[in-house]
């Protein structure tokens, strides 16, 4: 009976390993995806670590960055880009989500209809302040890219709302959990088009874009 506790743990400890997370097979248990098909991320975090919470980094003009984690620990690192100036049937809900709200729950939670329309589904490479974030020395994650389409009750009228780039940490979510989760999207949207790639260009350049914005926050309170 020890034997076998002890040969399940080290097979855990291995796949966890620095470097050794295979992103092309799932990490999450099946009754554990079963639980989260057709969930919100938001809702998917707190269902499997008991808690979720929203730190936003950086928010500036249509650009957000964000952590969405549980007990402070990132796993799911996100960018939004907002299709501005949004709808003025939209613009209660836009200024919720623009003062640190969640997305897709605030949405619902006003009662408008939400579609998640898949862009791509692949892996990237980590920017270090999702890695210090997510506490995980895993070079490279699952990314899935989609946009957010907004539609008014009752009317024909919808609006394409925001881009958004999800970079999950290897330890909440792989692409093989990605492929069990949206099998039809996965396989779809596996290709690297124009627009995808503009926006895993600007994950690579992200450490940097922040550390600037930082510095200069830093310069404009030191000449108040």
């Amino acid at each position: 009976m020890y034997a076998k506790t002890t040969t399940s743990a080290t097979k855990i400890d291995r796949f966890f390993q620095p470097g050794k997370v295979n992103q092309q097979m799932p990490c999450r248990k099946l009754d554990e995806l079963e639980k989260m098909q057709g969930l919100l991320n938001s809702q998917r975090i707190k269902l499997i670590f008991d808690n979720y919470g929203v730190e936003l980094i950086l928010q500036e003009n249509n650009v957000r960055i964000s952590n969405l984690n549980s007990n402070g620990v990132m796993r799911t690192f996100a960018v939004v880009h907002f299709s501005l100036p949004a709808s003025p049937w939209l613009k209660d809900t836009h200024n919720k989500i623009y003062s640190g709200s969640t997305i897709g729950q605030t949405i619902k939670d006003d009662g408008f209809d939400l579609t998640k329309e898949d862009v791509y589904f692949g892996i990237t490479e980590l920017p270090e302040i999702a890695k210090n974030k997510m506490k995980t020395t895993e070079e490279s994650a699952a990314i899935h890219i989609y946009q957010l389409t907004v539609k008014k009750p009752n009317t024909s009228e919808s609006i394409v709302y925001c881009t958004i780039t999800e970079v999950h940490s290897p330890l909440y979510l792989t692409l093989g959990d990605l492929r069990q989760l949206s099998p039809e999207g996965t396989q779809k949207y596996s290709t690297l088009t124009e627009s995808a790639q503009k926006h895993l260009n600007e994950l690579r350049t992200l450490d940097e874009w922040l550390e600037s914005h930082s510095n200069k926050s830093l310069i404009s309170v030191q000449q108040v």
